[in-house]
């Protein structure tokens, strides 16, 4: 037990150091070092690499970590000079608004090719409509208000189309709720989407084994890849 626990010691420092490195070595190279890119090179669990990384920034002070539009975390070197840091964090700052454009310009097609589907196959699909503040935002993307918070949403989440179809005469009409995302999609992906419908005012409801969706609420995630690696278990 003692040498198990010294080889996990001795594996975790390892990537300290190598997190040290990497960071060291883009700065020399006058550019910051993203998150992911790190976990990446790591090759361990997202755990596994957070903790290093926090390890990493306890012990070796001259190393930074900034936050881009509040959500990118970038990691740098004291060793960068005030005006070379600038100017890195003005080219990351540009890099990220072209790419999250495409990528979102990309997802809304994505979304686009979904309904279109649903339009084109289901017989009878009478679709939710909801007037936002935002202009030109799709009035079929729905707006759900939640009871508790959902993955750092407080009030509201969004989910990209509410659909009716009743299957046959005096039958309650089934009510479909549609969540689409371009690229990798993981288990953490799908488990949010059904717990914002667990706590949202319209889909969720209170039982005696705790929140649910309610009866007659079919959840669809539409992606293009999900992740091989994950299982999605099932209560039934």
């Amino acid at each position: 037990m003692a040498l198990t626990g010294r080889v996990a010691a001795s594996s975790f420092m390892e990537r300290v150091h190598r997190v040290r490195d990497m960071i060291i070595e883009h700065s020399k190279l006058r550019r910051l070092v993203g998150y992911p890119y790190l976990r990446n090179k790591l090759g361990c669990t997202k755990h596994e690499a957070q903790r290093a990384v926090t390890k990493a920034l306890q012990l070796y002070t001259d190393l930074r970590e900034v936050k881009l539009f509040d959500a990118y975390r970038y990691y740098y070197h004291t060793s960068l000079e005030k005006e070379e840091l600038q100017a890195t964090l003005t080219m990351k700052e540009n890099y990220i608004r072209i790419a999250k454009g495409r990528d979102n310009r990309i997802g809304h097609n994505w979304e686009a090719v979904a309904e279109w589907y649903i339009d084109r196959f289901t017989t009878g699909a009478h679709f939710w409509t909801q007037n936002h503040r935002t202009k030109g935002m799709d009035q079929r993307r729905i707006t759900l208000h939640l009871i508790k918070g959902v993955g750092g949403r407080r009030m509201s989440a969004e989910v990209d189309r509410v659909w009716e179809v009743t299957l046959r005469l005096f039958a309650p009409p089934v009510t479909y709720v549609l969540s689409c995302k371009w690229g990798l999609v993981n288990k953490r992906d799908v488990d949010d989407f059904l717990e914002v419908l667990r706590w949202s005012k319209e889909f969720g409801v209170d039982t005696p084994d705790g929140r649910s969706v309610k009866q007659g609420v079919v959840s669809v995630f539409a992606a293009g890849v999900f992740n091989p690696k994950e299982i999605v278990r099932l209560k039934d």
